[in-house]
């Protein structure tokens, strides 16, 4: 079994403890399925999507936990580039193996039962990153065509 985490609206709880989290439409050739990051050591890459998931305009993003068996079929990839299928626990096992893991995401293709939910828990809401994982490591540019007026 390997636990992953769901980043939800706040608003958007009471129905997923209800009726569970339901299918996403996928984007750019991306499967359906429901978007997920495997719980690792590290709580920054574990929730490094709950910035740019705010960027929607949802105030508050909350972490709702589950568990999938480790042979159950999921697709993972980074966000821009064609996902592979695998199996849940090979995909933890190549995150946690990844020299830089940010910008990965985990798509399981089925619908998360309320019965297969853990847990839901408040998350701090700087974690993560925007626009891209790597925007940190550019170097900033000020010139006129780069940042225009106002």
């Amino acid at each position: 079994m390997v636990m992953l985490v769901h980043l939800s609206p706040e608003r958007a709880v009471r129905g997923i403890r209800r009726s569970g989290i339901r299918v996403s439409f996928g984007r750019n050739g991306t499967p359906n399925g429901v978007y997920a990051m495997p719980v690792m050591p590290n709580f920054f890459l574990t929730h490094q999507w709950l910035r740019e998931l705010k960027s929607n305009g949802d105030r508050s993003i909350v972490g709702v936990y589950f568990r999938l068996a480790g042979d159950e079929p999921v697709f993972i990839g980074h966000y821009n580039r064609t996902p592979a299928r695998t199996t849940a626990s090979l995909a933890v096992k190549l995150l946690r193996e990844c020299e830089n893991a940010l910008g990965y995401e985990l798509i399981v293709p089925r619908k998360i039962f309320s019965r297969e939910i853990h847990k839901v828990r408040t998350l701090p809401q700087v974690v993560g990153w925007r626009y891209y994982p790597e925007v940190r490591e550019t170097e900033f540019c000020g010139c006129p065509m780069c940042v225009p007026a106002g």
